[in-house]
């Protein structure tokens, strides 16, 4: 009955995980600033893996995040900041769990902690083992400062990972969760981007969202509108902050056409990193006119609910 009447709802506060993780491999969680902070300096950093590329390791989770420390105590976060989240704030008791693996078993050198911004923490221990995974379980950890972290960490050099739902959650117990959801937000529309009068910019440019979005804002949809002119065409792309992908077919979001004067319009969405930040690029590849008016704009987003 603890864990029902001490929890304010059996809401996972877990964020990124798996929701908005390109599949395949290689996609660095810290890199893309998606919700993951790394602990010292790892050779490679929280990164997402398909775990049948991993040698020697037990196919238990389909994907599974891969860190690869260099030294003692390294790893990765994930933060709770009190004014930004809806539930967890300080004085309120939490709890997590997380199934953590090694090729050499999942119970070896591993620390787990939720952690308070004045350093106050709790530690989590062992509850079951499953071939090369552990499950660490964390109960009951008193809130205090202005965040909490859930940190990860190796106690040598080595490889470590993580898999499954992964579980933050208020209460003095802790369950298994479904991943953390997202819910919409509408806002007034707002201009965050005027293409006014612009030529051939032809760069990748950062649009900050932070004054326009939650700080929990985790998708955006975006509203584009350009006033062509006749004999120039243009092509604007969006794509994920820190990307390298270039301006092609994946990532156009729309075109103009050099043969009349139009205003064509587009309506979609764009991940954003965890400071609410995307990239847009408008590329003229024909003619040599300039944009009468246009806009990129905000419609609404969706935040970690």
């Amino acid at each position: 009955m603890a864990l029902i009447t001490d929890a304010a709802s059996l809401q996972n506060e877990f964020k990124a995980w798996p929701p908005l993780v390109r599949i395949g491999s290689g996609f660095d969680l810290v890199t893309a600033n998606h919700w993951f902070d790394a602990v010292g300096t790892p050779t490679t950093q929280a990164t997402a893996v398909p775990a049948s590329g991993e040698a020697s390791l037990d196919a238990k989770f389909l994907q599974v995040i891969k860190c690869v420390t260099d030294a003692a105590n390294e790893g990765w976060s994930q933060r709770y900041t009190y004014a930004d989240e809806p539930r967890i704030k300080s004085g309120k008791k939490i709890s997590g769990q997380i199934w953590l693996g090694t090729t050499s078993g999942g119970s070896s050198g591993l620390t787990v902690k939720l952690v308070n911004s004045d350093a106050s923490n709790t530690t989590g221990t062992v509850v079951a083992t499953d071939g090369d995974f552990s499950l660490y379980k964390i109960a009951d950890h008193a809130c205090a400062g202005t965040y909490v972290e859930l940190v990860v960490t190796k106690d040598a050099s080595g490889t470590f990972y993580a898999g499954g739902n992964i579980t933050v959650m208020v209460g003095r117990n802790v369950v298994e969760l479904a991943p953390r959801g997202l819910t919409y937000r509408h806002v007034t529309p707002v201009e965050v981007v005027s293409l006014d009068g612009a030529g051939d910019p032809n760069t990748w440019t950062d649009i900050d969202l932070t004054s326009s979005a939650s700080p929990l804002a985790a998708i955006a949809q975006i509203h584009t509108q350009i006033l062509g002119v006749s004999g120039s065409s243009w092509a604007l792309g969006i794509r994920r902050n820190g990307s390298s992908d270039a301006l092609g077919a994946i990532n156009q979001f729309m075109g103009t056409s050099s043969n009349v004067e139009i205003r064509p319009t587009m309506t979609g969405e764009v991940i954003l990193d965890d400071v609410q930040i995307f990239e847009y690029i408008l590329d003229r590849f024909s003619g040599s006119g300039s944009i009468g008016d246009g806009a990129i704009s905000l419609w609404g987003y969706w935040e970690w609910e």
